[in-house]
């Protein structure tokens, strides 16, 4: 059954369905990490090349959170700490200065040895670096979550839409361990305003029963 936008409109003027916040503002927030030890492998001349590997060194927790608006959903500040994120992945093109990294990321949820890490955000992720020079570089890319949360307690941080996450970094490199760096890395989300998602939505499963009757 295809149900198109107007026809929702539509529907939702004759029957009374308010479509409320019907409009174009966004909504998402901005997960902050500072100091991530992340580990860029060269071979013996000092480059990079494909398949060369890039990950952080295991998981690591989140500084801050900042939503963009208060419907939002909210991690207290005291909880953020436990909300810890990994990159395992490779160099999948290289041209120049110009990398294109690859690979998986997780973002759990875990209170130290306090039962099981429990899994909030898992999918793949395409990571472009810029390198100004041999041990800087600005990072940009996306998130592309495959599994959202495994326990309904934690939201989705996909928002229930397709709208990936966005990644942003600056790499800074060891001078003592080559392709040793630290990173600081801010994932943010912007979806559409999750009122209009969920007025829509309303009004289009109104319509889907209605047909089916």
């Amino acid at each position: 059954m295809s149900i198109s936008l107007s026809s929702i409109v539509r529907y939702a003027s004759v029957t009374g369905v308010m479509l409320i916040g019907c409009n174009p503002a966004m909504a998402g927030f901005s997960l902050f990490a500072d100091r991530i030890y992340a580990f860029a492998e060269r071979n013996s001349t000092g480059a990079i090349e494909p398949a060369s590997r890039f990950q952080t060194d295991g998981f690591y927790n989140f500084d801050r959170y900042v939503r963009d608006s208060a419907t939002d959903p909210i991690i207290p500040e005291a909880e953020i700490q436990y909300y810890r994120f990994e990159l395992r992945g490779h160099a999948l093109a290289v041209e120049g200065s110009n990398i294109v990294y690859s690979g998986t990321y997780q973002i759990i949820y875990s209170i130290g040895h306090v039962g099981f890490p429990i899994s909030v955000s898992d999918g793949v992720f395409v990571l472009r670096a810029f390198f100004t020079d041999t041990m800087n570089a600005t990072m940009t890319g996306e998130l592309f979550q495959m599994e959202g949360p495994e326990d309904q307690a934690f939201f989705d941080l996909s928002y229930g839409s397709n709208s990936p996450l966005t990644i942003s970094a600056q790499y800074h490199e060891s001078v003592t361990e080559p392709g040793g760096a630290l990173l600081n890395v801010v994932i943010r989300q912007n979806v559409p305003g999750v009122g209009t998602f969920g007025a829509f939505a309303a009004a289009a499963l109104a319509m889907g029963r209605r047909r089916r009757r």
